[in-house]
């Protein structure tokens, strides 16, 4: 809302901060820069946002209204647009003249309020790489009732996600989801990333240490991103995704700085394409670190018969250390 708005266009005091947050980035303007066209004065709304880290390019959905009651405005403009975030999102012109003139109702006890409406599709960083935007409700309002709901209350988060989706990969999800917390070993920036992946979004994971796993000890691989996923989306039935991450795990060959805890996560996680590459590595006498009794119950057939082979490989050549 602009106060005062004859004083603001005399003075130029011509930009109104938006109080809510999209796409969990920071606050947005509304910008009124005054133009002339054949002779007349215009207003030329711009959309910008104060982020310090912007995305390069954003798939947005909009519309701009006026009118005094929240239930009831008029509309001005709408549209879909891919915006690069280095310049501001331009909306249809409003005629001065129009917005001044009792008889519209636009400004009243010298009051002009704007109605600003933004849902970010998806994000583009500068990676390339388009990812969805899982902050905000779906939209159209219609659409929420498709929606499902995850939160982690201590750090006052909230992804939201299209249930049918979701529910094609996994049945571990209701419509309002807080049991994240639960799990100790994990934290939400992983689980953002199994949603990521389980869309279609090809994420360019890598062996790095990230703060998506919850530990105190010195860096080992199992802190890595990769793996940290791969334990959201085993806790949650994403098996498409705990693949995905496999195959990136395999092809970046971060695994060989550290055979033995790969190892113990790819027997616990039951990867058996990683397990596959790793035994061929793993010393015999090494075995016994990574293999527990008490995986035995969870194992999956594949993984079994990898672990029986290796074992029976190593024997019949006589490594029995």
């Amino acid at each position: 809302m602009f106060v005062d708005f004859p004083a603001c266009i005399f003075l130029n005091m011509n930009t109104v901060i938006l109080r809510s947050k999209c796409a969990g980035f920071g606050s947005w303007t509304v910008k009124l820069v005054e133009e002339t066209i054949n002779g007349d004065t215009y207003f030329q709304p711009q959309i910008n946002c104060r982020y310090e880290n912007l995305p390069k390019t954003v798939n947005i959905r909009y519309e701009m209204g006026l009118g005094h009651d929240n239930s009831s405005y008029e509309k001005t403009c709408e549209g879909c647009s891919y915006w690069n975030t280095d310049k501001p999102l331009i909306a249809k012109s409003l005629k001065m003249l129009d917005l001044l003139n009792p008889e519209s109702g636009h400004v009243k006890e010298d009051k002009l309020m704007l109605h600003v409406g933004i849902h970010v599709e998806s994000i583009q960083y500068s990676d390339g790489i388009w990812k969805f935007n899982f902050y905000d409700k779906l939209f159209p309002e219609e659409e929420r009732k498709n929606m499902i709901t995850m939160e982690r209350k201590k750090e006052k988060i909230l992804f939201y996600s299209h249930m049918q989706l979701i529910k094609f990969h996994t049945e571990n999800f209701t419509e309002n989801f807080s049991d994240v917390e639960k799990h100790v070993n994990t934290k939400f920036d992983c689980l953002e990333k199994c949603l990521q992946i389980a869309h279609g979004v090809q994420l360019q994971l890598t062996g790095e240490q990230i703060n998506c796993i919850f530990s105190e000890t010195e860096f080992n691989l199992s802190d890595s991103e990769l793996f940290g996923t791969i334990r959201i989306a085993d806790i949650f039935g994403f098996k498409n995704v705990a693949r995905y991450c496999e195959r990136r795990l395999i092809q970046n060959l971060r695994w060989k700085t550290d055979v033995l805890d790969s190892c113990r996560i790819a027997i616990s996680h039951n990867r058996d394409r990683l397990l596959t590459h790793l035994l061929k590595v793993l010393k015999f006498s090494d075995f016994s670190k990574v293999f527990k009794v008490e995986d035995v119950p969870n194992m999956s057939m594949e993984c079994m018969k990898l672990c029986t082979k290796f074992v029976f490989d190593n024997v019949d050549r006589g490594i029995l250390e």
